[in-house]
């Protein structure tokens, strides 16, 4: 497959991360190719947030969609993007998948992305942009594109699901008939978080136990001293969520799945360490804001803290009074879009 063409066919779902203000299978183990990330990005409801709507993100994801074969595709209708996706086996799995002169004939990592747009002639847009570069496969009565003849990787395949739907991802993912392909320790993870929030990502860490485990020891090989505490609460890592919604009561909750209530206890305290110091050094900024921006900050640092129960370590930061009129103070001056 051509790099430009696999880079189209992702960019829907990749850069949609964009638009973020700064700024799901039955089997039991990942031996058996299940998925041990999640992620789930609201695009509308992020779009009725001001600080979003008004960060000038969308026409920054439109210029970068033009410059692709995706020019043709209405991106400000894209609503929801969600999927999932598998763990690599190793480091090198990684490095071999795009290196300088790389044509791999099968991607080894299994994925899925579905996007949803508002309307159908966007969800059109989006397999026209595919077809003139694209073989055509029918199975079961479906139609899906991959890619063309003697290009790699062979695995992919493109379809749309319903009228709005579309979906690209690997064979062994988006030949089945459903989506329930997490691991149990995934969905586990996943529930731990509000079903409305508009961003939604979960990771089993066991999961991928072995590749974790290469990063840990290469994050020990050249981490400097001060980062030490931070890898060593790796070692007692077994998940994690993160959820973020800017209109909800709690706009951010983040949590740490340990491998035991001991190791909980140890993450817990390192990471209000390490909150510690973050809260440390934000304070020498909070001179710079207005009033009603330092209340807000205030709110903010005040529930800046860990809490364990049972073996998840949790931080659930509400969203303060004036948070728009904090956030907005802040990026005032920082281009188009930014003026509150």
């Amino acid at each position: 497959m051509k790099r430009k063409y696999f880079f189209s066919i992702l960019l829907a779902a990749a850069a949609s991360l964009s638009i973020l203000p700064v700024e799901a299978w039955s089997q039991s183990s990942a031996s058996d190719n299940n998925a041990v990330v999640r992620f789930d990005f609201n695009l509308k409801r992020l779009r009725q947030n001001p600080l979003v709507g008004n960060s000038g993100a969308e026409q920054m994801l439109e210029q970068l969609g033009s410059s692709t074969d995706l020019s043709q595709v209405d991106l400000k209708k894209v609503e929801r993007v969600y999927g999932g996706m598998e763990a690599p086996a190793n480091m090198q799995e990684i490095e071999n998948i795009d290196p300088p002169g790389s044509n791999p004939q099968l991607l080894p990592i299994n994925f899925f992305v579905r996007v949803i747009f508002s309307d159908k002639e966007a969800a059109n847009a989006m397999l026209d942009a595919l077809k003139n570069n694209s073989r055509t496969f029918e199975v079961n009565g479906k139609t899906y594109y991959g890619p063309p003849a003697g290009s790699n990787p062979e695995n992919i395949r493109a379809h749309l699901v319903d009228g709005n739907l579309f979906e690209i991802g690997t064979t062994d993912y988006v030949l089945r008939s459903g989506r329930d392909v997490y691991t149990k320790e995934l969905d586990a993870n996943w529930a731990l978080m509000p079903e409305t929030d508009a961003v939604r990502i979960a990771a089993d860490v066991g999961g991928m136990q072995a590749l974790f485990d290469e990063g840990m020891g290469m994050a020990r090989d050249q981490a400097p001293p001060a980062m030490m505490g931070l890898v060593q609460m790796g070692s007692d890592l077994a998940g994690l969520s993160v959820s973020m919604d800017m209109d909800s009561k709690q706009m951010l909750g983040l949590t740490f799945i340990a491998k035991d209530a001991k190791g909980a206890e140890n993450m817990k305290d390192g990471v209000n360490g390490l909150l510690g110091l973050a809260k440390m050094q934000a304070q020498q900024g909070m001179a710079m804001l207005q009033d009603e921006q330092k209340a807000a900050a205030e709110q903010v640092m005040d529930a800046l803290k860990a809490k364990t129960d049972g073996t998840a370590v949790m931080i659930q930061l509400p969203k303060p009074d004036g948070f728009e009129k904090m956030i907005g103070g802040m990026l005032q001056g920082f281009g188009p879009g930014s003026d509150f």
